[in-house]
């Protein structure tokens, strides 16, 4: 990948900071004061003085040396693109130069993780429609490749809430919308290859764009000695093609004529869709289902992995094509409905997750109807980035020829995509059997519910003064406390992409602060309310600037853990009271990620791993009239449930607004009783309300 305007900012931006060590120690007792017992703060006090003054200058110098040591190396390899790395980044006795943390944070935070990838790391989305969905009855659409309807098929009030679960068909319409992703992420790579994917920032305030090279052709390969790796492209042009899933079957898709080097049209694309889907279709019984395995504990797949290669050099050079696709696309032979639960099921695992595979950085799926969505490996790089290439494949349907492709009369014929086969011994066999039934499982314990509140998007928070992103974390910290009776531990990504390499830290809106106005909400008045509430926004809007800006606690913190030698033990790591790795700081009840406001127009619901059974798992867009917020837990969990937090969220949302009308009615003394539908319309309120005050 050359030099150009993609990434040639890269070696204008900054290295991430060490941060100062006594700042750290500060803000982390800032952190722990919230849930913390107030008999126990002394024992914290005097834990935190211990580690400040014994163990941490230690590990803080040595962390700083490691930077030192690799801002210099890195010095004398800075090119404009840093485009094409010598090793991929969690590679065993490889340390990324390019920051201090980046080597830490991907075998801490992911690499070195055992847990089952649907539930614990991958993210999902559901997308809006096709422009050119089929609103009528189907039948005027979607030829079926010779394959019979199901025998009383519903049509309820359109394409999109066709139920054909089970029937066991590919529509015309699926591999049209299909091919057009495939061709529009491919002309989204080759942007990326020849740099012309405008950078993020300004000039003045660039932001880093190295997560874009690690999308495409990326996947995460476990092994069988306890960590996983990460298969990243080290060539310019990288690989040139892609993967098919359809009914557990996978299929290595041509995307160039490889004796011209020009791109296939959308025709022919389509056409090797059809031809997998119905050798698929006529075959995938006999066939073993691979994909499923990459679903479980990754200790069981890596050895399954590791048998499976060894057993047949066919199984190695199927999972070698695998993993080294660009993208894999998954065509469902079903569709379920017009639910977005249900439409986010299929789009996290799959429903049984044989067609699948999970280790692919990004998977586009469509079904049967044409309802479209991802599922999206997280170790490489972070969601925002990872949605550009969707965003652009959304943003040119319906898909066009692209400049470089073979006319459709290009006189080529059928152009056939190759069945990657497997061999499996009765070992194996069995490892299948488990698999489905463990995956089904894992499939029904979690539980989505997406909410949509109008007119409480952008544009209706500003006119309470408060920070929107204060505002909505306020609302969900104030609901669980109603429904659970306790504040919640939230985790809320605060992005450092303004430095070289720079990802996310952590940013905790739980704060002393939080903790005072959500009890002020049990009996003050709603003046003394909106008063607390406006230093909230100003702590929270605070703490997220400074995690953005290198200096959070979390991260710091895990670097010194990193930097700990055999022998070497303290306290502050053990303590279940101050350690960030297993304390009661570290236990999760709201897992929270907030999308740009752009999102919302691509996105219909989204989703993450969720791996604890006692926390919700919560992601939001906020577009300028609309507040969109999906919302995860585990069905199995005797504490946490999505719709009752679902349903209290909503309600806290009407209070808090409720509470900002009669603040500003009992300070300016002005009240309109039983407000018009019109006064409601110039107060930005979309609700009744007894009085409220003129702004």
């Amino acid at each position: 990948m050359g030099t150009s305007t993609t990434f040639g900012r890269q070696h204008r931006l900054p290295r991430l900071p060490v941060p100062r060590l006594e700042n750290t120690l500060k803000l982390w007792r800032e952190h722990l004061v919230p849930v913390t017992e107030p008999v126990d703060v002394g024992q914290v006090d005097a834990i935190l003085k211990d580690f400040g003054e014994g163990l941490a200058p230690v590990l803080h110098g040595r962390l700083k040396s490691l930077e030192n040591e690799l801002a210099t190396r890195v010095n004398t390899q800075l090119m404009g693109d840093l485009i094409l790395p010598t090793s991929a980044p969690g590679s065993p006795g490889e340390i990324s130069p390019y920051s201090w943390l980046e080597d830490i944070w991907y075998k801490y935070a992911y690499l070195y993780g055992r847990d089952p990838l649907p539930i614990a790391m991958n993210w999902w989305g559901l997308f809006r429609n096709h422009p050119d969905k089929p609103e009528l009855e189907p039948k005027e659409y979607d030829h079926v490749l010779g394959f019979p309807r199901p025998a009383n098929p519903k049509y309820r009030q359109g394409f999109s809430d066709w139920t054909a679960k089970g029937s066991g068909e590919i529509t015309e319409f699926q591999l049209k919308r299909a091919a057009g992703f495939v061709s529009n992420l491919t002309t989204y790579y080759e942007r990326i290859v020849s740099g012309s994917v405008a950078p993020d920032g300004s000039e003045r305030n660039p932001q880093c764009m190295n997560q874009l090279r690690m999308i495409y052709g990326v996947t995460r390969v476990p092994t069988t000695l306890g960590y996983d790796m990460l298969r990243v492209p080290t060539s310019k042009e990288g690989p040139r093609y892609a993967v098919i899933l359809c009914r557990g079957l996978a299929y290595k898709m041509s995307l160039y004529d490889e004796s011209t080097g020009q791109r296939w049209n959308l025709e022919t694309l389509q056409k090797q869709l059809a031809a997998a889907a119905e050798d698929a279709m006529l075959i995938s019984r006999k066939k073993a289902h691979i994909g499923i395995l990459t679903g479980m504990n990754r200790d069981v797949w890596g050895h399954a992995r590791d048998k499976l290669c060894r057993l047949s050099d066919q199984n190695a050079k199927s999972v070698e094509t695998i993993e080294g696709a660009l993208f894999c696309i998954a065509l469902e032979d079903f569709s379920v409905g017009a639910g977005v639960s249900k439409r986010g099921e299929v789009m996290a695992c799959g429903l049984n997750g044989r067609n699948r595979w999970f280790d692919k950085c990004l998977t586009i799926i469509v079904m049967a109807d044409g309802t479209a969505g991802c599922n999206v490996e997280h170790t490489p790089a972070d969601a925002v980035v990872q949605c550009y290439p969707i965003m652009y494949a959304l943003d040119h349907e319906p898909a066009h020829d692209a400049p470089n492709s073979l006319p459709a009369d290009n006189g080529v014929g059928i152009v056939v995509p190759q069945r990657l086969d497997f061999d499996t011994d009765a070992e194996l066999d069995q490892l299948l059997v488990d698999s489905d039934f463990k995956m089904r499982a894992m499939c029904n314990t979690v539980d989505f519910d997406v909410m949509e509140f109008r007119n409480h998007g952008l544009q209706e928070i500003k006119k309470f003064g408060i920070p929107a992103d204060a505002w909505v974390q306020m609302a969900m910290q104030l609901a669980y406390y109603r429904l659970h009776k306790r504040f919640a531990t939230t985790y809320e990504t605060a992005g450092t992409r303004q430095f070289l390499h720079g990802r996310t830290d952590t940013m905790r809106p739980l704060t002393s602060e939080a903790v005072n106005w959500v009890k002020s909400t049990m009996g003050s008045s709603p003046v003394e309310q909106m008063r607390l509430l406006n230093k909230v926004g100003k702590r929270h809007m605070y703490l997220l600037k400074n995690a953005s800006h290198g200096h959070g606690a979390d991260r710091h913190l895990l670097g010194l853990k990193a930097m700990i030698q055999a022998g070497e033990s303290t306290e502050f790591f053990n303590n279940k009271l101050t350690s960030p790795f297993g304390g009661v700081i570290s236990q999760w009840r709201l897992s929270t990620s907030a999308l740009p406001p752009q999102f919302w127009r691509y996105f219909v619901g989204t989703g993450f791993g969720n791996l604890a059974e006692d926390v919700y798992g919560v992601n939001y867009m906020m577009a300028p009239h609309l507040l969109r917020v999906s919302i995860e837990s585990h069905q199995a969990s005797l504490y946490a449930n999505t719709r009752e937090y679902h349903l209290e969220l909503r309600a806290t949302l009407r209070d808090m607004r409720r509470v900002f009308f009669k603040a500003r009615a009992l300070e300016s003394g002005t009240i309109i009783k039983n407000p018009t539908s019109k006064e409601r319309e110039e107060l930005g309120i979309g609700l009744p309300y007894p009085y409220v005050a003129k702004l």
